[in-house]
């Protein structure tokens, strides 16, 4: 199976910092997040890059398969970085004085996104290792450093 080089899944695109550079560098990038006013400010931030099929935006959190396709997400007020499906992080966060709020966000089942987005992938990029997603997704920062063509 050849892998497609010129593709960055951006887990936790947050305000787009790692996708803009993706852009740059000449890659395709399928972002993921599950704050729905980061990912309404993606749309109209990359409206141009995702006509040109050059940006796919995917909103939800992902989680494990749960009964009605929701997964509760804990919107951090203080710190948009901190927004977490994980019951640790919420205690945490709480802890250090932020306030959160939960809502309903769809759950994402990352290994069907990754087959519908292309059927081979090499590399991805997160942010800090924290939830669900990033115990259990291997993740690789090295594509920084590289461009598509190597």
């Amino acid at each position: 199976m050849q892998l497609d080089h010129r593709l960055i899944y951006d887990i936790g695109l947050h305000r787009g910092e790692d996708t803009d550079f993706y852009l740059k560098k000449g890659y395709r990038v399928v972002a993921f997040d599950a704050n729905p006013a980061l990912i309404e400010t993606a749309q109209r931030r990359y409206a141009k890059h995702i006509a040109a099929g050059e940006v796919t935006l995917i909103e939800g959190a992902i989680a494990p398969e749960t009964e009605n396709g929701k997964v509760s997400f804990f919107l951090n007020s203080k710190t948009s970085e901190w927004g977490t499906i994980d019951s640790d992080w919420v205690a945490r966060n709480t802890a250090r004085g932020t306030h959160v709020t939960r809502i309903d966000v769809a759950r994402i089942d990352i290994a069907t996104t990754f087959r519908q987005a292309s059927p081979t992938t090499s590399r991805s990029t997160s942010k800090a290792p924290t939830g669900w997603c990033w115990r259990r997704c291997a993740t690789f920062r090295s594509a920084r450093n590289s461009s598509p063509s190597s």
